[in-house]
């Protein structure tokens, strides 16, 4: 079981030096996340503004939409991943989103192109690579241009779907069989051919990580995820194969009627938004209470959406604002 919390794990350096390393997630203030999700530009300057801050967790519902399928193939110059994005562990919801099967086909350069200049991931570049169960890594930045994991919240295995149903990573893989939080473990690889190594903490790790997140070790260049900003990469190094940016569907996914609300999340015992994936009726809210919908977003913020913090800057009771927004 994973604490709301803490998540304790042991991760090893390429020493072989073994040590223990405590994630606690959840560790800043509303106001440190904000101020957090808002920062951008030069790479060690957030790192300094951020220093010790880990992402927000939340632990979601649990829900099932079919198997892990993933298909590896190779040909003279690339790996080839054809997967439907399911992850090979349990699947948690804590925002209205809940994933969907997808068909995606990504190509791995098998011999990267270093770029003179790396090429910047901003917010236009969602997905970044592919971990080895054939599930979308994601860049740090999300659909506002905010730094996603202070400005929304993972789930318990470190990822969330979206509103086409994407499950994507925003942090170190924290589910299934491999142990993706072992530094020297391989966790996936970047759509520029770079390998994408297990957790790491910069402070510690040698050679020093650089601002593309990752660094040579015996002749080998990769990157590394990591427990503070950018989580996997701040750049690419190499040319990426252009084809694995085009690769989602615009759809509006909906999540199963039956899931489980049993581990907390949206409509569990920790719950602050609405249950099994049923998004807040805004309309209906700003004829019942006469805030427009524009402040009642702005209120509740990333969804999920904190009710009761809106509820104080609306001025309106949290029951009275549920039962108008449709989310009880």
């Amino acid at each position: 079981m994973i604490s709301r919390l803490f998540l304790f794990f042991v991760f090893t350096s390429f020493s072989l030096l073994a040590e223990t390393t405590v994630l606690n997630f959840n560790n800043g203030s509303n106001d440190d996340y904000e101020n957090a999700a808002k920062l951008s530009g030069d790479v060690r300057k957030i790192q300094k503004e951020t220093d010790g801050l880990l992402p927000r967790l939340k632990e979601g519902n649990l829900y099932d939409v079919g198997d892990n399928e993933v298909k590896i193939t190779e040909t003279d110059k690339y790996i080839i991943y054809k997967t439907n994005n399911i992850p090979d562990h349990e699947l948690y919801t804590n925002n209205p989103n809940c994933a969907i099967e997808q068909s995606y086909t990504f190509k791995i350069p098998k011999e990267p192109k270093f770029l003179e200049n790396p090429r910047t991931i901003t917010k236009s570049y969602q997905e970044i690579g592919i971990a080895l169960n054939g599930v979308v890594i994601a860049g740090p930045f999300d659909s506002e241009n905010k730094i996603a994991p202070y400005n929304r919240q993972i789930a318990q295995c470190g990822g969330h779907s979206d509103m086409q149903g994407m499950y994507h990573y925003h942090f170190a893989p924290m589910c299934g069989e491999e142990n993706f939080l072992i530094s020297d473990t391989q966790i996936g690889w970047a759509f520029d051919g770079i390998k994408i190594m297990g957790l790491a903490d910069r402070k510690k790790h040698e050679p020093e990580i650089d601002d593309c997140n990752g660094h040579e070790h015996d002749g080998d260049y990769h990157y590394h995820a990591t427990p503070d900003y950018p989580f996997f990469m701040g750049c690419f190094k190499a040319k990426p194969y252009t084809s694995n940016f085009n690769q989602k569907r615009k759809t509006n996914a909906s999540c199963p009627a039956e899931m489980s609300s049993s581990k907390g999340g949206p409509d569990g015992p920790s719950g602050d938004g609405p249950g099994k994936g049923k998004k807040p009726n805004f309309d209906n809210a700003s004829k019942v209470l006469g805030v427009s919908e524009n402040d009642m977003k702005k209120a509740l913020g990333p969804p999920p959406g904190d009710f009761e913090k809106a509820s104080k800057k609306l001025g309106i009771s949290l029951d009275d604002l549920k039962e108008a927004l449709e989310v009880k």
